[in-house]
């Protein structure tokens, strides 16, 4: 079995600090956020919250995807 303690991190949005909601990464860096707090962030910056990598200098919202793979796998390893 695996204790969720040493996964946790992969599964925890730094913004929120909550269990990721609506999983979504940024193609750039691949560091993953709930959408909602991704979006609302975007929307005064146009960089990474973990990295500092410019997303796009015009519209970062083409450069973000749902990431369904991590989402399912939260779903399937929290009762």
């Amino acid at each position: 079995k695996v204790q969720m303690q040493s996964i946790n991190q992969f599964f925890i949005c730094s913004i929120c600090n909550g269990y990721l909601h609506m999983a979504t990464t940024i193609t750039e860096c691949l560091h993953t956020f709930c959408k909602g707090c991704l979006i609302k962030h975007l929307e005064y910056n146009l960089h990474c919250p973990k990295c500092l990598t410019i997303i796009h200098p015009t519209d970062p919202k083409i450069n973000i995807r749902h990431d369904s793979m991590i989402q399912d796998l939260l779903y399937k390893v929290l009762p």
